[in-house]
């Protein structure tokens, strides 16, 4: 039987074989994918400063292979090109070659959520900004965290380009956690790579996996939407 532990903060773990799952209180409020908007200048500082405090945690999970994430881009490739238009695969592979183009070894690694999308950001009903589903979590250069930020929660059909995204998420985060000036240079090529995989992502779930849903067609058209932009 799982050991029952009790927190400082009130939750319930339950530990077992090395194994944890921790039970919190329940966050009265909604995701901004549910609310069916971008995060306001103060949500999105808020955000950032939820990133920052989370790449500063000192912890190297075991690697778990998530075939969404940025850096396995030519294995998501190689599953869904055959299922991409002829005008929209022109753009993912231009995506490609630029993210070929990043050092990604060279850049500052860190615990990264890897996952910080509409989904799972929520604006609690207090006012405060809670982040769910640490499920694919890993060491990634710590840009993944702000690519998925910019490509996925900070999609919208404003005007602004996705390097003045990048440009103000940069400074943003950089207020609690500084990035390199050789992570700023990088950050526009990968957050398009972002984009891509959010692209290809809604591929893989809608002609491989089957989950022809209203959810996966949304991650499609932002996906070809950011691509297209950007471009």
């Amino acid at each position: 039987h799982p050991e029952l532990l009790t927190t400082e903060a009130g939750e319930t773990t339950y530990s077992d074989s090395g194994v944890t799952l921790v039970l919190m209180q329940f966050v009265e409020g909604k995701s901004f994918l549910e609310l069916d908007r971008t995060p306001s200048d103060e949500e999105r500082k808020a955000v950032l400063e939820q990133a920052a405090k989370v790449n500063s945690i000192d912890y190297e999970p075991l690697y778990l292979f998530d075939s969404w994430a940025i850096p396995n881009i030519h294995t998501m490739f190689e599953k869904v090109s055959q299922y991409i238009a002829p005008e929209d695969l022109l753009l993912v592979e231009r995506a490609i070659a630029a993210y070929d183009d990043i050092p990604t070894d060279d850049l500052p690694h860190c615990f990264v959520h890897g996952d910080f999308t509409k989904a799972n950001v929520i604006k609690g009903e207090d006012g405060k900004i809670y982040i769910l589903d640490f499920s694919v979590a890993n060491r990634y250069p710590r840009l993944q965290e702000l690519a998925v930020i910019v490509a996925n929660l900070l999609h919208d059909d404003g005007e602004e380009t996705l390097e003045q995204k990048c440009e103000r998420v940069a400074d943003e985060y950089s207020e609690f956690n500084p990035l390199t000036d050789q992570e700023r240079k990088h950050l526009p090529d990968y957050a398009l790579a972002g984009v891509a995989m959010e692209f290809m992502g809604a591929h893989q779930e809608k002609y491989i996996n089957g989950n022809d849903t209203e959810e996966t067609d949304y991650w499609l058209s932002l996906g070809r939407e950011g691509l297209r932009k950007a471009q």
